[in-house]
């Protein structure tokens, strides 16, 4: 939420999809998994 009010106020566009990687330490993968799901519900694609 911080980035996208800092963006919001620097008047940067914000993308609405996409391609996104992500990167997660061994130990945080159940979190990793539920980051990349809300990624995916909002059109974005997960780069392998």
């Amino acid at each position: 939420m911080a980035y996208a009010s800092s963006q919001i106020a620097a008047t940067a566009t914000i993308p609405l999809g996409g391609r996104v990687y992500l990167s997660f330490p061994a130990d945080q993968a159940d979190h990793g998994q539920a980051v990349a799901q809300g990624f995916t519900g909002l059109d974005f694609t997960i780069a392998t």
